[in-house]
Parts: structure tokens; C-alpha cells; sequence
């Protein structure tokens, strides 16, 4: 426990003696009533603190980066009941984000190309904010799913961004596994010298997740 006065505590104690020689008229009711004022002051000023508790802080040292699917299949209603594979997505993205505080975030999003939404940032709320904002993709403009052109995009996001010495740098790959395009895959197996770690969630059936599919990142 430590002090840590506002005013010096030789100033209030002369303060003190001045008053009751000076202003009680030495009179029992004015004494106590000055000493009880005292007391309160001194109180206030010592300010009293307690060294003994713990302050919790977390921080991670963790830069994050989200490539997520959000083609027109991720919007089908399988998750839950009738919700969307995205809203899956979100629960699960805000649930890293919380994980990580002090993390820093990044967002590629993927269909028939790739974009980049946010370069890396401390906001994780940017990530499920955006996805909160997708509306469902019109058919007419849905151009179907490629695995394959969210590559290029990851690559120059990680390899062109230098992370400090004591950060590691992770990949969270996300999607449904459908392909509409018929392209094949190709491997992602250069992005293991860009990152320290990679993870994969997958959603929706799980006869769209095969070892092949699994197997692009080996």
C-alpha cells in the first residue's frame, strides 16, 4: 500500500494547528468540528493505494490474416438451422478476433477473384463488420467459385509484409470447398514460407471437403 498525497502532508498538519489556535476560539464544539473536517481532508489528499491487486492486460503478438469465400454458395442456408454458412463465418471470426486482443487483422475476400478489403490493421472488428455488410450476392452477378484466385492475393499479402521479430503471421483459410468453374487445383504449397502457421475452416457439406482439397496447402 502506498500514498500519494495532492497536497504535502506538512502543509495540512500546520494548516491544522493554525486553525484550532486561531479560528476554534478553543471552544469543545468548534475543535471537534475542525478536527473532524481535518480528518476527512486528510483522507482525500493521502490517497491511499493499494499495490497488492494484479492488473490483468492481454495482448498477443499474433497478425492475423482472414481469406474467406464469400461467393454465392456461402450464403446457403445450412448453418443452424436455416442460417447462412457466412453468419457460421462471422460467429467464428469474431470469435478469433476476441481470442486475440491486440492482434493485428487483415481480410482478403475470394469468388471468382480475389480482393483486398483491409491490409492489416489492430481494428479486428473491421473483419466481421464488413462481413456483416455483405447482402446476398444476386445470381445475376454471382460468376461462380475459384479456390484458385485467392492465391496471388495471399502470397503478395504476406510475403510483402514484414511483420516485426517477435509476431508471427497467420493464415485462417475459409470456405465451403465448392468450385463452380471446373478449374483445377492448383498447390498453395509456396504460401509455407509465408506465414509461421496456417489454418483451414471449412463449411458447409462435408462431401465438398477431400483430401484433395486439404491437400493444396501441403
Amino acid at each position: 500500500m502506498i500514498i500519494s498525497p495532492i497536497i504535502p502532508i506538512w502543509v495540512l498538519i500546520l494548516l491544522f494547528i493554525v486553525s484550532i489556535v486561531f479560528f476554534t476560539q478553543r471552544k469543545p464544539k468548534n475543535i471537534i468540528l475542525t478536527c473532524v473536517i481535518f480528518a476527512f481532508l486528510f483522507l482525500i489528499d493521502i490517497r491511499i493505494k493499494n499495490t497488492n491487486g494484479i492488473a490483468k492486460t492481454s495482448s498477443c503478438n499474433l497478425d492475423i490474416l482472414f481469406a474467406i469465400d464469400t461467393s454465392l454458395s456461402m450464403v446457403a442456408e445450412d448453418y443452424n438451422g436455416n442460417e447462412r454458412r457466412l453468419d457460421a463465418v462471422i460467429d467464428d471470426c469474431q470469435e478469433i478476433v476476441d481470442s486475440f486482443p491486440g492482434g493485428k487483422y487483415s481480410l482478403i475476400i475470394f469468388d471468382d477473384r480475389a480482393r483486398v478489403v483491409s491490409p492489416f490493421t489492430t481494428d479486428g472488428n473491421v473483419i466481421t463488420s464488413y462481413l456483416r455488410g455483405i447482402g446476398i450476392p444476386l445470381a445475376f452477378y454471382a460468376k461462380g467459385s475459384s479456390i484458385n484466385s485467392s492465391y496471388e492475393a495471399i502470397y503478395d499479402m504476406l510475403s510483402n509484409y514484414e511483420s516485426e521479430e517477435t509476431r508471427k503471421k497467420i493464415l485462417i483459410y475459409i470456405s465451403d470447398g465448392e468450385i463452380t468453374n471446373e478449374e483445377k487445383l492448383t498447390s498453395f504449397s509456396k504460401l509455407n514460407g509465408c506465414s509461421d502457421y496456417a489454418a483451414i475452416l471449412g463449411y458447409g457439406t462435408k462431401a465438398r471437403w477431400k483430401d484433395d482439397y486439404i491437400r493444396i496447402f501441403l
